[in-house]
């Protein structure tokens, strides 16, 4: 066991889940794989639920936490810009598709393997809580005298989950790293018209 360190097991466990989806991953096969018992690989990971969140929980921490940051800034730009300015800055930064190329591997995983596990409502709750902020973001707008139209919530929620799923699509569709800060580029014109064109009153 001395041979192999804990980043070369979780590499491992990545590449099973990848082949094989996270339901036919198993804790021995791990260990056959490199040939230890078991009951040695249980010494370093109390299960493979443990070793998934090593896997996922550290890059959705950092996800989480540039989300919030561009949350907050949206806010800045109230004090500052016209309504269509603020519209315009809702365009996807290069920074999340970086990081998504950057954790290639893990994304790949929490989007489309990890059935019965706490991640497989991943999309769902981030859709959520996006049309929950966006709502609070409006009801903001309107605070500092921007006039906007209302929007039925469960319209909007639809329309969320329709610009996540063309987000993430660079993933599941195997762009390269160029190739999907092009297509982000064009979606991210498409989407802000849309938006400007929905939202703001003429």
């Amino acid at each position: 066991m001395a041979k192999y360190n804990e980043r070369e097991i979780l590499d491992f466990f990545k590449k099973c889940i990848l082949e094989n989806g996270y339901e036919n991953t198993s804790m021995r096969f791990i260990a056959s794989h490199f040939k230890m018992p078991v009951s040695s690989l249980y010494r370093h990971f109390s299960s493979k639920e443990e070793m998934l969140e090593w896997v996922i929980q550290p890059v959705l921490d950092i996800f989480n936490s540039m989300y919030e940051k561009y949350k907050d800034k949206n806010y800045e730009f109230l004090r500052t810009m016209t309504l269509e300015e603020v519209f315009d800055n809702q365009r996807t930064p290069s920074e999340f598709i970086d990081l998504m190329y950057r954790y290639h591997d893990e994304f790949s995983i929490l989007l489309s393997h990890l059935k019965g596990t706490k991640y497989e409502n991943f999309f769902d709750k981030l859709v959520d809580y996006e049309v929950k902020t966006s709502l609070e973001f409006f009801a903001e707008l309107k605070k500092c005298g921007f006039k906007i139209r209302e929007i039925d919530p469960r319209h909007l929620r639809i329309l969320t989950e329709n610009n996540f799923n063309a987000y993430f699509s660079v993933i599941k569709n195997n762009l390269t790293h160029q190739e999907a800060l092009d297509f982000m580029a064009v979606f991210s014109d498409y989407a802000t018209a849309g938006y400007k064109g929905l939202f703001i009153e003429r």
